[in-house]
């Protein structure tokens, strides 16, 4: 009886059914529709991503501005005696060293309640001695401007009076009782406060005057350009003042005793 052989095919030779695979050129094509769609969607998401930092860039400067003019308006209700707008304020002292006063500009001077002199602005200064009478007690370090500033002045001459002066440097020197400024300086978070201080349209020198109108803008640079944000405030006074534009801010020495700066 023929007995039946069965053969059976070498392994290497057996048939592979239902073995899938990808070849090279099946995944350069994935790699390069991914990159396809991931720069799609990059350029979707960058811009709205930019337009978000924008906004809250401009949400966090309207509330330093906010602040901002809070505390203006209450440094400036109790001023007293008489109010002075120079037409600017620069950190070398031009615009304010022997100078008359102006309809507008970056610095506010008045009187507080304790008899000081009060020079308000955003542009800086410089060095400044610091004096208790005529003994200079120190010194101040230069403020860069961009800043909310207040120098105290002792006032030479009858308190309240509306024709009071002081000295705004002393032998040489710059000079006050006290500097100080507002907010520290990264308050503004990279940005730079101008402050336009306004008397009311048709107010002359020697008529009262019960508020003030004040701007502030920040600015991305210090010589106040990229605005970031704006906003205005009106100041009111608790008392009436008396507009003034005659000098106030003199140069003067204490040597042999002399008047208080």
């Amino acid at each position: 009886m023929r007995q039946r052989t069965q053969r059976v095919s070498a392994p290497g030779r057996r048939r592979r059914r239902g073995s899938s695979g990808t070849t090279l050129v099946e995944l350069l094509v994935s790699i390069l529709m991914v990159s396809i769609l991931m720069v799609m969607v990059v350029g979707i998401v960058a811009p709205s991503f930019k337009i978000f930092v924008r906004m809250q860039k401009t949400q966090f400067a309207q509330m330093i501005l906010d602040n901002t003019l809070q505390e203006l308006k209450g440094q400036t209700r109790e001023a007293v005696g008489y109010v002075k707008i120079y037409d600017a304020a620069e950190a070398d002292g031009s615009g304010v060293l022997a100078a008359d006063g102006s309809d507008a500009g970056g610095a506010l001077e008045y009187m507080n309640t304790d008899g000081y002199v009060v020079l308000l602005s955003a542009g800086g200064c410089p060095k400044t001695a610091v004096y208790r009478g005529t003994i200079q007690t120190g010194s101040a370090d230069a403020v860069d401007s961009g800043q909310m500033l207040l120098r105290y002045y002792w006032q030479r001459g009858t308190a309240g009076a509306s024709d009071s002066e002081y000295f705004y440097r002393t032998d040489g020197a710059y000079s006050a009782r006290a500097v100080t400024t507002s907010f520290a300086r990264g308050y503004y978070m990279g940005n730079y406060l101008s402050l336009e201080f306004a008397f009311p349209a048709g107010t002359l020198e020697g008529d009262t005057v019960s508020y003030l109108e004040v701007t502030a803008r920040l600015y991305a640079e210090p010589e106040h350009i990229n605005l970031v944000a704006e906003d205005s405030a009106v100041l009111d006074f608790r008392y009436l003042l008396t507009r003034k534009d005659g000098v106030t801010a003199k140069e003067g020495s204490v040597t042999g005793g002399g008047t208080p700066p």
